[in-house]
């Protein structure tokens, strides 16, 4: 019987590949912000729409310049900048992905922005998991994000729910007084 510490970790990893994985993103749910974006920027709209297909592909360098001239034409747009977060946290500079994806959310407490940043906080890149402290503060913000959903069956949406119970059992593992190490789990 294989131990439940080595199941609760190999499947943090599995979805954390999941997370970043390349996916198709739901035209209908594409559509409302793009047409959003239009409203107040609409030559940013093209630009946008390449910024999330590189960022949806793993180009994250290539997503960055593109989400960031994004936001100089619509500085309080949150999708760009919750998709600037990812992109930046997926290249490596999660505090800088972190502060967008936070001021995302503080400009609008949105299901999408809790859910961005609750995956940045457990998943910071396509290969790590979060510390015990980013997976505390990310449970909630998951949790919520699913409550506050009430669109299309949107894969990152899916994404998120199915995360839960995977996210508050390695709390429950890591967050025991003496904390175990991915080593000792792995033997």
């Amino acid at each position: 019987m294989t131990p439940k510490p080595f199941v609760a970790f190999a499947s943090l990893v599995v979805l954390s590949a999941l997370a970043f994985g390349q996916f198709v993103r739901n035209p209908k749910t594409e559509q409302p912000i793009c047409d959003k974006l239009g409203a107040v920027a609409p030559g940013a709209v093209e630009t946008f729409q390449q910024a999330t297909s590189a960022m949806d592909k793993g180009e994250f360098q290539q997503a960055i310049p593109l989400f960031q001239s994004v936001l100089r034409q619509a500085p309080l747009f949150t999708p760009a900048m919750r998709r600037l977060g990812a992109s930046l946290a997926a290249s490596g500079q999660l505090n800088e992905g972190l502060t967008y994806s936070r001021r995302a959310l503080k400009i609008e407490r949105s299901a999408e922005n809790l859910a961005s940043l609750a995956q940045l906080l457990a998943y910071p890149t396509p290969t790590t998991h979060g510390t015990d402290e980013q997976l505390r503060m990310a449970l909630p913000l998951a949790k919520e994000a699913v409550e506050k959903y009430s669109g299309p069956d949107d894969a990152s949406y899916l994404r998120c729910s199915r995360s839960l119970p995977l996210l508050t059992r390695v709390w429950r593992i890591f967050a025991r007084p003496q904390r175990r190490s991915c080593r000792s789990i792995l033997g």
